[in-house]
């Protein structure tokens, strides 16, 4: 089992609350990463949002099967690619319309929450400042009890 970062702002409340993660293609994007994923790997989400700079939550990777999804290209048993719209497109800006016009498609993984948003052990952890939507976690999470 591996722990991933994801740096989400814009997106996190549409990609948290949906119980999934949407990688775009482009020079901000996963998707690479994404890819690699496998079923268990933990999922520590990093809300970068200009008021928060917080860790909200922790899920687990979930078999993509498991999802209804319309015509989606199974990439690997977490991770399916599939066409645009990108899946929370209406957390993005009007003014960052031209990113999401760029991206051809998107990779999906779909997750189970394992340490709810927001909850106060969250704050022991450390987040990886480094740039990428989606990253290597490298800190252990028994310090909440994962």
């Amino acid at each position: 089992m591996a722990i991933f970062q994801v740096n989400q702002s814009d997106s996190f409340a549409t990609e948290y609350a949906g119980s999934y993660l949407c990688c775009p293609v482009g020079p901000y994007g996963g998707w690479p990463t994404m890819t690699r994923l496998k079923i268990g790997d933990q999922i520590v989400h990093y809300d970068g949002s200009k008021n928060n700079k917080i860790i909200r939550g922790i899920s687990i990777v979930i078999p993509i099967k498991t999802v209804g999804l319309n015509n989606p290209q199974i990439v690997s048993p977490a991770c399916a690619k599939i066409s645009p719209p990108h899946l929370s497109l209406q957390a993005f800006s009007v003014t960052k319309s031209a990113d999401v016009s760029r991206y051809q498609y998107f990779y999906v993984v779909y997750v189970k929450h394992q340490v709810a948003m927001d909850d106060p052990n969250l704050k022991k952890l450390p987040h990886v400042t480094y740039g990428g939507y989606l990253c290597r976690y490298p800190y252990s999470l028994s310090s909440i009890g994962v």
